[in-house]
Parts: structure tokens; sequence; C-alpha cells
């Protein structure tokens, strides 16, 4: 009797350990789940790629096989976003570091003319001056109201344009030799990323722009970067859009990107990043050349001014009664495809400043470049008209859905802030034109 009871209490101990054992391996491992699944959702970082004259179509398994095939599986992808009009370089990025259209920033374009100045008044390049920026960048705002989240940004650009226009109060900024307000690269950089090759007008070779972007994620790792990746623009001129050549370099663009996200795993930083992947417009290839001022007055039509942005224009007429007239010959002519007088520019959120924008504002067909003045137009790609509007839009990361292809909204790069800043849980300052993109998150 007491060999029975001594056995049955081994037993109930050994049944009682097990049931304890279990619990502890259940509740650890529902406890590495759950630490898992919360580090999953956590953003750490917030990446802006901006793939210079980017159009939707190169977003796919034939140009960018690798980043296409993982957003696919790991994010979402949207048919197409619109960029601002006219769909340049300046306007584009300055809508996307804004949440602001042309009509709010003021900028609609690579420059604009100034018609309350006489043409020695001109500024000889407007959009290389915030001060005729009408809104804050991003950086910015941050800086005035968020300056804890300000020290912990970066700004990196392939375009030699845009850091002395849109990159003032980023915390690290990495530029082209040519910009006059900043250094290459942050101090502790320079033996990390060594000195950028550069094309002939000075925008950077994608390469280094990704070098920069690794270093500073692996040394510093800011909670917002932006990246511009220029090769692909300057490719687009040279040798127009939707060929060979831009297959080739959108391949190199993809492995680059591919091992940026195999170091960001290395790093153990690929679950708490945000990508974001667009464009500031998209690129044409040109067969024939509109010269709208000689089409004009031809037909009788005094023209003061016409300011080209690629196949689009903004015309100052001599006579503001002329106005009806000019519209009716734009139309007529079949190298035209889009014209809106002053009255009508709100469509597109041109309706800034008159000074700017001229009385009417036209785009021509996609493969029609403007010329004025008989300007031999010499590149066989460009963009800058409504056809050009067309980009990418991506998102994945922490928050967001997984496999999803979305045809039924588009995005505009003014909607990227806004989103962000949902993202951060700050309020949307009113001057933002963009929304929120709730239909990403999960």
């Amino acid at each position: 009797m007491f060999f029975i009871e001594k056995n049955n209490k081994i037993a109930c101990s050994i049944i009682f350990g097990l049931l304890i054992s279990s619990f502890v391996v259940g509740f650890i491992s529902y406890y590495m789940f759950y630490m898992d699944n919360k580090q999953g959702n956590k953003i750490e970082r917030i990446i802006l790629f901006s793939l210079d004259s980017c159009n939707p179509e190169y977003l796919s398994p034939d140009y960018m096989p690798k980043v296409y095939s993982l957003l696919k599986d790991e994010g979402i992808i949207y048919k197409n976003a619109w960029a601002p009009i006219a769909a340049e370089t300046m306007n584009g990025h300055t809508t996307m570091l804004t949440g602001c259209w042309s009509n709010s920033t003021g900028i609609i374009g690579n420059g604009y003319h100034n018609s309350d100045l006489d043409e020695d008044e001109q500024p000889e390049n407007p959009v290389q001056d915030p001060d005729h920026r009408l809104v804050d960048t991003v950086f910015e705002h941050l800086k005035k109201n968020h300056p804890s989240k300000a020290k912990k940004t970066g700004f990196i650009s392939g375009k030699w344009r845009l850091p002395d226009f849109l990159a003032y109060d980023a915390e690290y900024v990495f530029a082209s030799p040519v910009c006059k307000e900043f250094e290459i690269c942050p101090k502790g950089y320079e033996s990390l990323v060594g000195t950028p090759i550069t094309h002939t007008d000075g925008d950077i070779y994608d390469q280094w722009s990704m070098r920069a972007l690794t270093e500073l994620v692996r040394k510093d790792d800011p909670e917002f970067i932006f990246i511009n990746l220029a090769w692909l623009d300057a490719s687009g001129h040279d040798t127009g859009s939707l060929n060979l050549n831009h297959k080739r370099e959108l391949r190199q663009l993809d492995d680059m990107i591919w091992q940026f996200i195999i170091d960001l795993k290395a790093m153990d930083k690929y679950k708490t990043t945000l990508f974001i992947f667009t464009g500031d417009h998209g690129m044409n290839s040109m067969s024939d050349v509109f010269v709208v001022d000689k089409y004009l007055e031809e037909n009788g039509i005094s023209v003061d001014f016409v300011h080209a942005e690629g196949h689009s224009a903004f015309i100052f007429l001599e006579d503001k009664d002329d106005i009806d007239e000019a519209v009716e010959l734009l139309e007529d002519n079949d190298k035209v495809s889009v014209v809106l007088p002053r009255s009508e520019m709100y469509r597109l959120h041109l309706d800034t400043y008159e000074n700017r924008t001229g009385q009417i504002y036209i785009s021509c067909k996609e493969d029609t470049a403007i010329a004025y003045k008989e300007f031999t137009f010499t590149v066989i790609g460009t963009h800058g008209g409504v056809s050009a509007r067309d980009v990418p839009f991506a998102v994945m990361g922490p928050k967001i859905k997984k496999g999803e292809f979305i045809q039924d909204i588009i995005p505009g790069l003014e909607d990227i802030v806004p989103t962000i800043y949902s993202l951060w849980d700050y309020s949307i300052p009113n001057y933002m034109d963009g929304r929120v993109l709730v239909e990403i998150f999960e």
C-alpha cells in the first residue's frame, strides 16, 4: 500500500512538473511572439525614395524585379500616383517635401518668369532661392514645431539642384559638389562615402547616394531620410524612356536597393523600417517640337513671353483681351493636348500668382516639346506636361497592409508628408493640401 501511494505521489509530481513546464514554455513562446510582433509594428525610421523621372511602368517585374517582388508580397503598390504640374524636378520635390500643391508652394516647375520685372531684373534661378518658396518643407516645420525630431532627419540628393532649395534644417545633408550652401557630406562621413562621381551638370551617380544611405543608417540612423536617386533622369534625357538603356539603369538600381535591404537585415533594422517609393515626375521620348509663340503670332496674337517647362508652357500675352482667341487657337492645334486659361488653372492646382503663371497654360502631346523663339530642342527625353505626371507609388513596412495592389485610388505627392505625420502622431498643419493615405494601414 505504501509502495502504491509512493508511486502515485511520484507520478503526480511528474505530471505536475510537465504541466508547469508546458505552461512556462507556452508563456515564453507567447511572449517571444508578442515581442517580435510588437517589434514588427514599431517604426524606427522612414525612408522616402524619390526615383527621379520614374514612370509607373518601371515598378514592375520587367524593370525592377527584386524590389517589385518584395513590395508585391510585403507592401502596398498603387497603379500610379500624380506629381504636380508642371511635372518637373523642382516642383515635384517641393510638393513631395511640403505636402502642398503648386498653387500653395508657388513653385510651378524648374523655374518661372516674373512678369512684374523687366528682363534684366529676372531672378537668375528662382528655384535655387528658398525665399521664392511660399511654404515650409517638412524639415523646416519639424525644426519649428518638433525640434527633437528635426535632429533625426537626413537629406541625400543625387540631383544637384535640390539641397540649396529644400534641405535647410535637415540634420544630415549629402549633396553634389556644385551645391553652394552645403558640403558634400556631414563631418565624419568623408572616409565612409568618398567623393562622388558627377555628371557634367553636377548630378551624382546612384551608387554614391546609396552608399551614403547605408552609412547614414549604420552610423547615425535618423528617423526620417529623404533620398533622391538622380541617374534615371540623366539617362532618360539622353536616351528617352521605355527603352533598353533605361531597363539597364533600372536593373542596376534594383540591385542597389536590394543590397541596401540585405544590409538593413544584417543591421537588424529591416523590420522597423518603413519604405516609401515614388518619383518626382515621369519621362517621355520626344519626336516633335512646337514653337508656340511663332504659332500664336502668325495668327495675330502678340506674345510677351513663353516660360517653357519641357512639353508644357506658361504663356504671357501682350494683351489679356486676347485670351479667349489664343485659347481657341491652341485648342485647334493638333500638337496641344491641354489648354487652361487663367480662370481654369485651379483644375491642375496652378492658380498661384499670375505673375508666375501668365494667362494660359498648355501641355503638348507626350512626344512634343515646347520651343521658344526658335530654340532647338536637343534632348531626346523630357517631361513637364500632363502626360508625365504619372509616377510609381508603393509603401512597405510596419503598420502597412501586405500584398495589396490599389487601382481605384490615385494618391498625390502632396499626400506623403501628411501620412508621415499621421504615423508620428503629429497634428497635420493646416497649410498642407494632402491627405492621410488611410487605405494603406493595417
